[in-house]
């Protein structure tokens, strides 16, 4: 039992060493199987240490791209601020996933159905839709794009012409005119 043991766990100490041709078959096996085993555990740890900080490292890589874009096309410093501010923010909202590429897998019915629950509270919340028909809201929630903008960032700056229609889900934005806060729009119901 104890030269089997030692032998699984190590190549063994050598204190108790086989002698018949017979005894070393099965101390090669046993070594073997034991590496095995080791080989095994440690992978299978490995891989699960490595899915751990999957997450992690697409955070750094992606940043590392952002960096060399930004290196690479000599961005002035409070647009690279600005820049980098808008990847953390969208980060810890989207943990790097990108939503329309997800969808893209999937057949447009489907796609719909999915749309139609991620913006069940805005279709439902706001009265621009009160009426609409259950096709009509499958449609208009495909074309839904989800935006995130950090605290400070502009969405709309005077004179730009608009090509979206902005609906708030989450935090506030503030209306200014000459740098007077005009008013401040939130997630309340909008009616």
């Amino acid at each position: 039992m104890y030269f089997t043991f030692s032998s699984l766990t190590s190549v063994g100490f050598g204190n108790v060493a086989p002698n018949t041709d017979a005894e070393k078959v099965f101390t090669i096996c046993v070594m073997l199987v034991g590496s095995l085993m080791y080989a095994s555990i440690f992978g299978n740890v490995s891989a699960i240490i490595q899915r751990l900080y999957s997450g992690t490292a697409r955070y750094h890589t992606q940043m590392l791209r952002v960096r060399e874009f930004i290196r690479f096309h000599q961005i002035p410093n409070p647009l690279r601020q600005r820049l980098e501010e808008y990847f953390q923010h969208a980060w810890t909202y989207t943990n790097g996933i990108d939503m329309n590429s997800v969808l893209k897998g999937f057949p447009e019915c489907l796609q719909a159905d999915i749309c139609l629950h991620l913006n069940r509270n805005l279709l439902t919340n706001c009265s621009a839709f009160d009426g609409a028909s259950p096709g009509c809201l499958r449609a208009l929630s495909m074309k839904f794009k989800t935006t995130h903008a950090p605290p400070g960032d502009t969405l709309v700056h005077r004179g730009d012409v608009l090509t979206s229609l902005y609906f708030i889900s989450r935090g506030s934005i503030e209306i200014l005119k000459d740098d007077i806060v005009m008013a401040i729009l939130g997630k309340q119901r909008q009616r």
